[in-house]
């Protein structure tokens, strides 16, 4: 009997292989995330670019000089502004001081970077 030599078809990280449930992902987020920011929002890779910027790294050999960076596209859907919250420091820590929400409907809030 002959032994069956070939290389492993595949990863075992992704063991075992099966088809996914939905194409859409599941999208985790922490609950308690340091700093102001959007949490748990969803964006796709598009694709790959690159960037022409020059190099401000201190101890580098091309100080100075264009280099060429790689950058990652990602798509994601229109960010709406639906409320604001002002926060003012007190002894006890934030406190709200007011919120406005924006009224409900197609097109309420404003486009996040939009003029």
């Amino acid at each position: 009997m002959s032994k069956r030599h070939r290389p492993r078809r595949g990863s075992l990280a992704f063991s075992p292989r099966t088809r996914a449930r939905s194409e859409t992902c599941r999208i985790k987020r922490e609950e308690r995330a340091a700093g102001r920011r959007i949490q748990g929002f969803a964006g796709y890779k598009a694709g790959m670019t690159h960037l022409i910027l020059a190099d401000n790294a201190p101890h580098s050999l091309t100080k100075g000089m264009e280099i060429s960076v790689p950058a990652t596209v990602i798509e994601t859907p229109p960010v709406r502004v639906e409320g604001l919250r002002l926060y003012k420091n007190t002894s006890y820590g934030k406190r709200v001081v007011t919120e406005v929400r924006a009224e409900a409907g197609a097109g309420a809030g404003a486009e996040a970077g939009a003029e």
